[in-house]
């Protein structure tokens, strides 16, 4: 049952009808490791509305487009979104899709220059949309840092807390939202879109694409406990531990390392103790040569290591405060 909510866009759709400006579509091309985007199909038992970000490549200094594809679109007449990514990258601008591509025609309000970064767009006449299956909703137009090494992989995410879609009748869509990266890659190589992936909870969730090839490809993981991984390369975290993914096309392996860690279990010992307090004061301090896991540090998820993870974890180890990690 859809759920009623109250926010700007939701306000806006409902109130504005045909009083918006369409703004104008724009050519562009799409990364050419994306363009067959129907293996980024996921099936769900419990949504089957999400918003996709795509896995593409770039070479150092270049700018390249992330495309956000849409699947399973129930009718939408506004979307709020906002955009996480690693702060190497510089996000240049979003850019509306071809006309052949474009999933919605949308009325918008963008601030590519904040961080996070923010998407509100809502339909043309306050009417729902439905957007055909793969086609993209908008594109991220970023720039890859001069200096990036061969097979780097920088993470574009959505803020999950803020995926905001909504009906023409302001009635929440329930979406799910999957996030992308950009791989550096210089020689048309086939490689994987990362080799190291971090999770932090069971059932957390990223994907792994094979770049520069159309072939078929074999999925497996060597512990089902720890990850699965389904025929389209979307991996799931079962529990805590090391699992390796390994992407088997025209006879040769490509191979990935899933932890799946314990939030706030710095040194992976299987416990959140002062030990791990510890850990993370002398890493946020310095001077150390403490090395650790962000993704597991990062105890409140604002995307930054610093002392408010600090007071939670020691909260929690301390108990009576209502910190759940």
């Amino acid at each position: 049952m859809k759920k009623r909510i109250v926010s700007l866009i939701s306000s806006v759709v409902v109130s504005l009808g045909m009083a918006i400006q369409l703004p104008a579509a724009s050519l562009q091309t799409v990364c050419a490791a994306d363009t067959a985007n129907d293996n980024y199909v996921i099936h769900m038992d419990d949504v089957s509305h999400y918003f996709i970000m795509g896995n593409v490549q770039a070479k150092p200094g270049e700018s390249v487009y992330l495309p956000i594809y849409v699947y399973g679109d129930t009718g939408t007449a506004g979307v709020n979104l906002k955009f996480t990514y690693d702060k190497a990258l510089t996000l240049e601008k979003f850019r509306w899709p071809s006309a052949e591509e474009r999933a919605y025609i949308l009325a918008s309000e963008n601030a590519p220059d904040l961080y996070p970064a923010s998407l509100s767009a809502i339909s043309s006449n306050g009417m729902n949309l439905i957007a055909l299956d793969g086609k993209t909703l908008i594109n991220l137009v970023f720039k890859v840092p001069e200096d990036a090494a061969e097979g780097a992989s920088y993470k574009v995410g959505f803020e999950k807390d803020s995926v905001d879609v909504c009906d023409t009748d302001g009635l929440a869509v329930e979406t799910a939202v999957f996030d992308g990266t950009i791989t550096v890659v210089t020689d048309g190589r086939v490689c994987l879109n990362t080799t190291d992936i971090k999770l932090t909870e069971q059932g957390q969730n990223t994907k792994l694409n094979l770049l520069n090839t159309s072939a078929a490809v074999t999925w497996s993981t060597s512990n089902e406990s720890v990850a699965a991984v389904g025929e389209n390369g979307l991996v799931i975290a079962k529990g805590f531990g090391t699992a390796e993914i390994t992407a088997e096309c025209g006879g040769e392996k490509y191979t990935a390392t899933v932890t799946v860690g314990k939030p706030g279990d710095l040194n992976n010992d299987g416990s959140v103790n002062l030990k791990d307090a510890v850990l993370l004061r002398r890493y946020i301090a310095g001077g150390w040569n403490v090395a650790l896991d962000e993704n597991v540090a990062d105890i409140n998820k604002d995307g930054a290591v610093n002392l408010k993870d600090v007071v939670l974890l020691r909260r929690y180890i301390a108990g009576g405060w209502n910190v759940t990690l």
